[in-house]
């Protein structure tokens, strides 16, 4: 009867402990699933927040730009660019801001003029140590950009790159957006022109966005900038960025006219970084999907991100 009584005992006690095991890891699991999903909608809200930021921060740019240029349009050079464009770029988080004016086809011949005259007035001895590079280093690479020489001067004009080699671009498009100013100084020498004077149209991906910049008369950000793998682009990135194009316009009254382009260049990074909290130890795989093909994996941990 002991016998019987003990294991019924022995049977209830499994019973109630398996039971409790049940309960407990079903609360374990559907924690971490509310744990994840609050998480994960903090890092979704937290991105598009991060964007509108950078937007806001561009327009700010692009209004003090625009209410300050000393010209006819496109003939403007901005004094203390890289200056001004401390600030911003400490804010957005941006690894450079560059300002491409809109060249007509048929202004093209002045412009070049112009450029010619103009260029050594681009000169600054203002030094900004910010470089987001530094922050964001990759683990298989220690070059975040590799810049393409370019062996030009500024009287060889407007160029574009075929297979990553510089050449000539003589404006059979009807306009063009040459990169003029940019912030920090790459530092151009007059026989090697980093940037300055490339046609943003002549890359898919800059093109793109620019156009869409044109055509919705406002901010837009680029598809993923990744290793130029066609050889179009003054650069080859070693990790994903995009650049918020934001438009500059020859006035600020209501009839708004588009004359240039503010160009923010952001590792992607810094759209996922202080979203989670300092303290929050979790850490977060965010797979981010590119429509244009291509799957980037970050690690979310706290309020820093990185490109696996």
């Amino acid at each position: 009867m002991r016998a019987i009584v003990l294991m019924i005992l022995l049977t209830i006690a499994f019973i109630t402990a398996e039971i409790v095991f049940v309960i407990f890891t079903t609360y374990e699991d559907s924690n971490f699933d509310n744990t994840y999903q609050d998480a994960s909608q903090q890092i979704i809200d937290g991105f598009y927040g991060n964007i509108e930021n950078k937007l806001w921060t561009a327009q700010t740019l692009s209004i003090d730009l625009s209410s300050s240029a000393n010209g006819e349009w496109p003939f403007v050079t901005f004094a203390n660019f890289e200056a001004r464009c401390n600030g911003p770029r400490h804010l957005s988080g941006a690894s450079t801001i560059t300002f491409s004016p809109l060249i007509r086809r048929i202004r093209l011949a002045e412009w070049q003029e112009y450029a010619e005259l103009s260029y050594p007035l681009q000169n600054s001895t203002f030094v900004d140590a910010y470089y987001p590079h530094e922050n964001h280093p990759h683990e298989n690479s220690t070059e975040p950009v590799a810049y393409y020489p370019t062996n030009r001067d500024i009287e060889d004009g407007i160029y574009h790159f075929i297979d990553s080699v510089p050449s000539s671009d003589f404006g059979i498009a009807d306009f063009s957006f040459p990169i003029w100013q940019m912030a920090p100084s790459l530092g151009n020498a007059s026989t090697d022109l980093v940037g300055i004077m490339f046609n943003e149209m002549t890359n898919a991906i800059r093109g793109e966005a620019l156009e869409g910049m044109l055509l919705r008369e406002g901010g837009v950000m680029s598809q993923f900038q990744y290793q130029d793998s066609n050889g179009t682009d003054f650069a080859s990135y070693n990790s994903p960025r995009s650049t918020i194009y934001y438009p500059l316009y020859g006035s600020l009254d209501t009839d708004k006219v588009i004359v240039g382009s503010l160009d923010m260049e952001v590792q992607w990074e810094a759209f996922l970084e202080d979203i989670l909290d300092e303290a929050d130890n979790r850490p977060l795989l965010a797979v981010v999907d590119n429509s244009c093909g291509g799957t980037y994996s970050y690690s979310v941990l706290g309020v820093n991100a990185s490109y696996m």
